[in-house]
């Protein structure tokens, strides 16, 4: 369980056919909430913008909230990556010894 929901209702991929389409899954998703709200998305609708099978979105997300924690959590990471490369890239130009964030181990 994270802050933001149980992750343990998305199946991690375990070959890359697998991490392929749960990738097309959460990308199809991002995509259909940008042109509109949540509340008019349906899990069918992400399965076909992602070329899957009803069946095949089920087995890689537990439905709607499985979705929306995947893409929050993918988004968060990715946010993340980049302040951290920010971060390392400042200290670089300052000639200051790169370390950890505040608050990494």
């Amino acid at each position: 369980m994270t802050v933001f929901g149980d992750l343990s209702r998305v199946k991690p991929p375990q070959q890359d056919r697998s991490r392929r389409a749960q990738y097309a899954a959460l990308d199809a998703f991002e995509s259909l909430l940008a042109e509109r709200p949540l509340s008019s998305v349906t899990v069918q609708e992400v399965a076909d913008r992602a070329g899957l099978s009803i069946t095949s979105l089920y087995a890689r997300f537990d439905g709607e909230q499985a979705l929306v924690l995947a893409l929050h959590e993918r988004t968060v990471r990715s946010a993340l990556e980049l302040l951290d490369r920010i971060h390392r890239q400042f200290l670089a130009a300052v000639g200051q010894p790169i370390g950890p964030l505040k608050g990494e181990p």
